[in-house]
Protein backbone atom coordinates (compact mmCIF):
# COMPACT_ATOMS: atom_id res chain seq x y z
CA UNK A 1 0.00 0.00 0.00
CA UNK A 2 1.52 3.60 -0.47
CA UNK A 3 0.81 6.22 2.04
CA UNK A 4 1.57 9.96 1.44
CA UNK A 5 5.21 11.06 0.08
CA UNK A 6 7.52 12.02 2.81
CA UNK A 7 9.40 14.65 0.37
CA UNK A 8 13.32 13.57 2.33
CA UNK A 9 11.47 12.93 5.59
CA UNK A 10 13.55 10.14 7.59
CA UNK A 11 10.84 9.73 10.42
CA UNK A 12 11.10 5.75 10.31
CA UNK A 13 14.48 6.11 10.22
CA UNK A 14 14.56 3.93 7.09
CA UNK A 15 16.61 3.74 3.69
CA UNK A 16 14.63 5.21 1.08
CA UNK A 17 15.39 2.86 -2.19
CA UNK A 18 15.29 4.24 -5.88
CA UNK A 19 12.87 2.52 -7.91
CA UNK A 20 12.73 1.88 -11.57
CA UNK A 21 8.85 2.29 -12.89
CA UNK A 22 7.59 1.57 -16.35
CA UNK A 23 4.96 3.86 -17.83
CA UNK A 24 2.05 1.44 -19.05
CA UNK A 25 -0.22 4.71 -19.22
CA UNK A 26 -0.05 8.39 -18.83
CA UNK A 27 0.46 9.29 -14.92
CA UNK A 28 0.41 5.14 -14.19
CA UNK A 29 3.03 3.06 -13.97
CA UNK A 30 4.70 -0.48 -12.92
CA UNK A 31 7.93 -1.14 -10.94
CA UNK A 32 10.05 -3.26 -13.07
CA UNK A 33 11.59 -6.25 -11.84
CA UNK A 34 10.45 -6.07 -8.94
CA UNK A 35 6.98 -6.08 -6.81
CA UNK A 36 6.40 -2.55 -6.04
CA UNK A 37 3.13 -1.06 -5.31
CA UNK A 38 1.61 0.76 -8.51
CA UNK A 39 1.85 4.25 -9.06
CA UNK A 40 -1.16 6.38 -10.48
CA UNK A 41 -0.98 10.20 -10.25
CA UNK A 42 -4.63 11.99 -11.06
CA UNK A 43 -4.62 15.10 -13.29
CA UNK A 44 -2.03 17.26 -15.08
CA UNK A 45 -2.28 15.20 -17.87
CA UNK A 46 -0.18 17.53 -19.88
CA UNK A 47 2.49 16.67 -18.19
CA UNK A 48 2.41 12.83 -18.07
CA UNK A 49 2.17 11.97 -21.61
CA UNK A 50 5.37 13.82 -22.64
CA UNK A 51 7.66 11.39 -24.31
CA UNK A 52 10.21 12.00 -21.08
CA UNK A 53 7.31 10.74 -19.09
CA UNK A 54 6.69 7.53 -21.43
CA UNK A 55 8.88 5.20 -20.53
CA UNK A 56 11.21 4.55 -17.97
CA UNK A 57 11.23 7.15 -14.57
CA UNK A 58 12.76 6.12 -11.36
CA UNK A 59 11.10 6.71 -8.31
CA UNK A 60 12.07 6.91 -4.67
CA UNK A 61 10.07 4.77 -2.05
CA UNK A 62 10.74 4.56 1.76
CA UNK A 63 9.26 1.68 4.10
CA UNK A 64 7.71 3.24 6.50
CA UNK A 65 7.27 1.15 10.02
CA UNK A 66 3.50 0.46 9.54
CA UNK A 67 4.65 -1.27 6.54
CA UNK A 68 3.58 1.58 3.91
CA UNK A 69 5.36 3.03 0.87
CA UNK A 70 5.63 6.22 0.69
CA UNK A 71 6.39 8.01 -2.16
CA UNK A 72 9.55 11.11 -2.43
CA UNK A 73 7.20 13.56 -4.33
CA UNK A 74 10.01 16.37 -4.22
CA UNK A 75 11.32 15.31 -7.88
CA UNK A 76 8.37 15.17 -9.70
CA UNK A 77 6.87 17.92 -8.19
CA UNK A 78 9.85 19.84 -8.84
CA UNK A 79 9.87 18.79 -12.59
CA UNK A 80 5.89 19.55 -12.47
CA UNK A 81 6.85 23.02 -11.43
CA UNK A 82 9.37 23.58 -13.97
CA UNK A 83 7.09 21.96 -16.75
CA UNK A 84 4.57 24.09 -15.82
CA UNK A 85 6.49 27.66 -15.62
CA UNK A 86 7.90 26.81 -18.40
CA UNK A 87 4.42 26.77 -20.70
CA UNK A 88 3.50 29.97 -19.40
CA UNK A 89 6.38 31.77 -20.35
Amino acid sequence: MLAGGYEGQRASGGQAEVVIYQSVAPGEYESVGESYPPLVFIGFEEFWVRPAQRGHYDFELLRGPLGFWQLNQGRVTGEMRKFFSDQRE
